[in-house]
C-alpha cells in the first residue's frame, strides 16, 4: 500500500470503532456523492490539490484538476461550480501563482464557476497537497452504482499504470510518454453517455484494477476472477515487482463500466469501433482473485519501479 492512502481494511475498521454510518450516495466504490432535496439534485466530489517540484505549473495545474474531474465525471455530468482552498508552499514563488493561473484558465476553458475560494500559509512542505477543490453539479446522476443489475458484465477500459509510468518518468528524465490529458477518464465517459445499457463508471487510481474491484465488490457483493493473462496486454510497460504489483499500479485515465446483459454486444461493438484497450472481467466466486488468489492491491512506487517502454 502506497504511504498516504488509507486502506479499505482500516477504513472500515475506523468506522466501526466509531460507530460511523457512511451516507448512502457516500459507498466505497462510488467516486462521488450525491442527493436529492425537495427536487433539487446535486452532485459533489472534493480532493486534494497536488504539486510536484519536477513538475511545471500547468502540468501541476492539470493534474490538480484532472484528479477530481475524473472522480465528478463518472456520475455522467460535468460540474458547474467550483469552491478552492489554496494553500501556498513554502519556499515557492513566482511559479506558485502561475499555477494558480493556469487552473483558474482551465476552470474558465471549462465553464466551471469559481463559488468562493480560501487561502493560507500552513507551513506545508514544497510537494504534495497545496489545498483542496470541491466540485458541484445541479444535475442527477446519469452513471450510478443504484443501476447496477444482478447480470450486468464489468469491463476495463485503459490502461493499467499509466499514472505510475507518468510520475516515474517525470521523476527520472523531466519529461514523460504520457501527457496530462491521458490521465483523464473525459475522452471515454463523454461518449457512453450514448452508449445504452451503461450502468455504472469507477475510476481507477492509487490500487489500480486489484483496488477498484475491490470496491466494486463491496460495493456489490459480487466476486471477480481476474487472470493476469486476461489483462496483461492492458499493462502500460510494467515490468517490476510481481504481477499483483502490477496490476496494482496507479491507473487514473482508465475505468471500471458495469453494462447490460443484453447490451454486451452492442457495448464491445462501440468500444472496438473506438479504438479503447479493453477487456472483461470475469464475475464470480467472493473477493478479488488473481490467477485464483485472493488479491489485495500493492500500490508500486513509481520510483523504484522499473519500466520496458516496449512494452
Amino acid at each position: 500500500m502506497k504511504l498516504g492512502k488509507i486502506g479499505i481494511r482500516d477504513l472500515e475498521r475506523m468506522m466501526k470503532r466509531h460507530g460511523a454510518v457512511m451516507l448512502k450516495s457516500n459507498r466505497i466504490g462510488s467516486d462521488f456523492s450525491f442527493m436529492n432535496l425537495k427536487g433539487i439534485s446535486m452532485v459533489f466530489k472534493i480532493e486534494p490539490m497536488v504539486y510536484y517540484p519536477f513538475l511545471s505549473s500547468q502540468e501541476n495545474a492539470k493534474l490538480s484538476l484532472a484528479f477530481p474531474m475524473n472522480d465528478f465525471l463518472t456520475s455522467g455530468t460535468f460540474p458547474q461550480v467550483a469552491m478552492i482552498d489554496m494553500e501556498k508552499p513554502m519556499d515557492v514563488g513566482k511559479e506558485y501563482w502561475d499555477y494558480v493561473d493556469s487552473l483558474f484558465t482551465l476552470f474558465e476553458g471549462k465553464g466551471i464557476k469559481i463559488a468562493s475560494g480560501h487561502t493560507g500559509n500552513y507551513e506545508n512542505i514544497r510537494s504534495g497537497v497545496v489545498g483542496s477543490i470541491a466540485l458541484i453539479g445541479y444535475r442527477k446522476p446519469v452513471f450510478s452504482y443504484l443501476r447496477i443489475r444482478e447480470r450486468d458484465a464489468f469491463y476495463l477500459i485503459g490502461s493499467i499504470g499509466l499514472e505510475t509510468r507518468y510520475f516515474y518518468e517525470k521523476r527520472k528524465y523531466g519529461k514523460s510518454t504520457i501527457s496530462e490529458e491521458t490521465l483523464s477518464v473525459e475522452k471515454y465517459v463523454l461518449p457512453l453517455l450514448r452508449v445504452k445499457g451503461v450502468h455504472y463508471i469507477h475510476d481507477l487510481s492509487e490500487g489500480g484494477l486489484i483496488r477498484g474491484l475491490r470496491e466494486v465488490s463491496l460495493l456489490t457483493g459480487k466476486g471477480f476472477r481476474v487472470q493476469y493473462s486476461g489483462v496483461k496486454h492492458l499493462l502500460s510497460g510494467l515490468r517490476y515487482g510481481s504481477r499483483v504489483e502490477r496490476v496494482s499500479s496507479s491507473s487514473s485515465g482508465s475505468i471500471l463500466v458495469s453494462v447490460g446483459f443484453r447490451e454486451k454486444k452492442s457495448f464491445e461493438d462501440f468500444v472496438t469501433k473506438k479504438g479503447w484497450p479493453f477487456t472483461e472481467i470475469p464475475v464470480g466466486g467472493r473477493g478479488v482473485t488473481l490467477d485464483g488468489k485472493v488479491a489485495v492491491e500493492y500500490d508500486i512506487f513509481p520510483d523504484v519501479m522499473g519500466l520496458d517502454s516496449n512494452k
